[in-house]
């Protein structure tokens, strides 16, 4: 935006009539006749002459002003204002008082003491009355500062000035514009409460704005404003009424690009793609990568990995140096994965570690590398990146996935030990990953294999505990029970386990077989060994196992 500059009116022929002609004369009237010719300098220095021979003349008031009028005019804005101060306060009777004070005002605008000119104003309206002219300077001035500052990222300097209107300037010109910029502020702050109430008044002063640009942005951020406070129909309408009336603005492409963001929302993705593909190459630089990228995130919830694909690197191709770049490269790295080219995934994941990236595109994609390393069975590669991740990050929203997947190479491996370490921590610090289940299982196995039956069987009763259910718990749980020698409470939980694993019902069955001929129940016990071979002949040992138990309790 535009605004024009304020200029100093400098009145002085009023001021002349005032002084009266017939009572200048010597060096205040050859100091006057040099100002008139622009010889500023040269009328100072007469005037400083006249002073000096005259120090008790009656209107060295007068001669004080004009000094600081040449000295205005000479750019010695800070030497006028000390002048003008001192005129204030040595001739507080003074007729020219009243001028002197707007020539002060309008030198404190000069230098940008705005809020000194308007204490100074105040108390002129106070003396003298309102005064057109100063008001519409101050008006200016403050309005062109506050919008200065505003693109400066000055913020709270902007609103400081901005807030003048409300509470001095009531009826200003500027009002709409204010009102507008004073929305954006809210904005930038997310405060969308109170700058969709700023926008409303903009708007309702919109016949007062001739600026096209700022009339469809007001509707823009109006329906930006809804989107944010989740009051998706007024946005819709706002956006809706940006595309319809001010078709021939940038903003129409973003109106275009929220509507598609809406419609995603509802679950339109067809449509949604139907307005990007409409808005596409229209609008800004930064507008075109967004609507690419959309349109990439758009495919892949569809998982149309190659369609994404297509537009991911077509903003590789058009945006070579954009800031956000890292991320298309993150997305992908995961899209190349569920192409199964694992290469060119890898490749990708290291550029967006290679370019300057936020901590969360940096953090998933030192994820994603180690995980595409781990498919790729390069367990040492992927292990180091992952320790990278965990030295900057180590409080990653990865870390629980990290100790799973380290756990179950471990485990995979028959390191039982490190297994443990891994899946311990992790179902302690996590109990709420997805994993925790799964890890339950590996860690109480690993536990088994190293013969640390109690530890195994105080997690399977952590678990239980917890209000968990699982079959592979209660088979395993049962088992150590059976191995502790526990027979009376290992038979309780083996009774209730229903697995649908068939290999762990074998094993069940045996124990239980077991159980019963320790009690003595031995018809009870042939007829569990009975059951593995009618039921599970596909396991050969433990049906080697149950014929040479059946002939055993034979005899």
């Amino acid at each position: 935006m535009c605004h024009k500059r304020w200029t100093i009116v400098l009145h002085f022929l009023v001021l002349l009539s005032y002084a009266g002609a017939e009572n200048i004369t010597g060096h205040l009237q050859m100091a006057y006749e040099a100002h008139k010719r622009g010889l500023y300098s040269l009328s100072n220095t007469q005037i400083e002459k006249y002073i000096k021979e005259n120090p008790g003349a009656d209107n060295l008031d007068y001669a004080y002003l004009l000094s600081a009028v040449n000295l205005l005019h000479l750019k010695d804005v800070e030497g006028a204002i000390e002048r003008l101060t001192f005129i204030r306060s040595r001739f507080p009777e003074s007729e020219i008082l009243k001028d002197a004070t707007s020539y002060l005002i309008l030198a404190n605008l000069k230098i940008e003491k705005i809020d000194t000119a308007i204490s100074l104003y105040s108390e002129y309206r106070k003396k003298f009355s309102a005064d057109t002219f100063l008001e519409s300077q101050i008006e200016q001035s403050a309005f062109s500062r506050a919008v200065s500052l505003f693109n400066q990222g000055s913020l709270k300097e902007s609103k400081a000035l901005l807030d003048i209107f409300s509470s001095n300037f009531k009826t200003s010109g500027y009002l709409p514009e204010v009102f507008y910029y004073q929305g954006l502020i809210f904005y930038q702050e997310n405060n969308f409460i109170k700058a969709s109430d700023l926008f409303k008044q903009a708007s309702s002063l919109s016949s007062l704005i001739e600026n096209r640009e700022i009339l469809a942005d007001i509707n823009l951020k109006l329906g930006d404003c809804f989107f944010n406070i989740k009051e998706y129909a007024s946005s819709e309408y706002f956006y809706k009424k940006v595309v319809e009336e001010f078709p021939d603005t940038l903003y129409s492409a973003w109106a275009y690009y929220q509507l598609s963001l809406l419609e995603k929302r509802k679950g339109n993705l067809a449509k949604a793609e139907e307005i990007l593909e409409r808005a596409k190459g229209t609008g800004e630089y930064e507008l075109n990568f967004k609507i690419l990228n959309e349109l990439a995130s758009i495919e892949m919830l569809q998982e149309k990995w190659s369609d994404s694909e297509k537009y991911l690197r077509e903003i590789t191709e058009l945006f070579p140096g954009y800031k956000d770049l890292p991320e298309v490269y993150l997305k992908l790295g995961f899209v190349d994965f569920n192409l199964n080219k694992l290469e060119d995934s890898i490749e990708y994941f290291k550029k967006t570690l290679n370019l300057p990236a936020s901590e969360e595109i940096k953090e998933k994609g030192y994820f994603g590398l180690g995980y595409t390393y781990y498919i790729k069975q390069l367990h040492q590669d992927s292990f180091e990146t992952w320790n990278k991740l965990l030295a900057e990050f180590p409080h990653s929203q990865f870390v629980h996935e990290i100790l799973f997947f380290t756990g179950k190479k471990h485990y995979e491996g028959r390191d039982y030990a490190n297994a443990e370490r891994y899946l311990k921590q992790l179902i302690t610090e996590f109990p709420k990953s997805s994993f925790y289940t799964v890890a339950c299982h590996m860690l109480v196995e690993s536990l088994l294999k190293q013969e640390k039956l109690n530890e195994g069987a105080q997690i399977c009763e952590k678990f239980f505990a917890s209000g968990a259910e699982d079959e592979t718990i209660m088979f395993l749980y049962g088992k150590i029970l059976y191995l502790l020698k526990d027979f009376k409470k290992s038979q309780e939980v083996l009774e209730k386990t229903k697995s649908t694993n068939p290999a762990e019902m074998v094993e069940v069955t045996y124990y239980l077989a077991k159980i019963y001929e320790y009690k003595g129940e031995i018809e009870k016990a042939q007829e569990s060994f009975l059951k593995i071979l009618a039921f599970y002949p596909g396991f050969k040992e433990w049906n080697k196992i149950a014929e040479e138990e059946l002939k055993r309790l034979k005899k």
